[in-house]
């Protein structure tokens, strides 16, 4: 049985520093490693999600981070995937403003 990761990278293209504010793991996790807690203008930092122990072996799971934007407005954008072993890969993100 195979255990599936899924290798997540995060690209901040914007003006200021963009902020972890909280993960969920629907299957698998993240192990000895905190997910990047700050990613600086014009950088970029990634993290490996180890799937779940099971048949099959899943890696789902979804970040938020939260960013400002050039009128000082806070914007929160969230980052999942659905990595399932011999079934499915996706990924996608949801920006919203508060």
């Amino acid at each position: 049985m195979a255990l599936i990761r899924s290798q997540v990278v995060i690209n901040n293209e914007t003006a200021g520093v963009i902020k972890f504010v909280k993960h969920h793991d629907y299957g698998g996790n993240l192990p000895n490693t905190p997910y990047p807690e700050e990613i600086q203008p014009a950088e970029w930092a990634e993290f490996l999600h180890h799937g779940s122990v099971g048949n099959p072996s899943q890696s789902i799971g979804a970040v938020v981070y939260r960013c400002t934007n050039g009128a000082g407005q806070e914007w929160d954008w969230m980052m999942s995937w659905s990595n399932i072993y011999g079934i499915t890969h996706n990924a996608g993100f949801i920006l919203r403003s508060w």
